[in-house]
């Protein structure tokens, strides 16, 4: 199986999860980083993990949303923008950010 793992921006990449829906740009330019996901990612692309972020922002905000990306750092191979809406994601795949540094470790998963 392919080594790939995928992460969420708002409220987990960042600190912030909350949108002002009114000033977009303003609520998504000015997230903190969440300097511990960051660097579980750093040490995921360094053990040849391939990074996927993905993001229910709008294809609109792409350019917005990398310009955040490369200005605080954050490595990653794939951008997926728009996914569906939902307040709760119940997949048979969820980790914690706990899981994640077991298996990035090469700790059982």
């Amino acid at each position: 199986m392919a080594k790939v793992i995928c992460f969420d921006i708002d409220g987990v990449l960042t600190l912030d999860s909350d949108t002002d829906h009114q000033d977009l740009s303003g609520t998504y330019a000015t997230r903190k980083v969440n300097n511990r996901v960051k660097d579980l990612i750093s040490k995921a692309v360094a053990s040849g993990w391939t990074v996927t972020l993905c993001t229910g922002r709008k294809e609109g905000s792409r350019r917005l949303t990398e310009n955040w990306l490369y200005a605080n750092g954050i490595e990653y191979h794939f951008l997926f923008m728009d996914k569906p809406y939902f307040m709760y994601f119940v997949d048979d795949r969820s980790r914690t950010v706990e899981e994640i540094e077991n298996i990035v470790d090469g700790k059982k998963g």
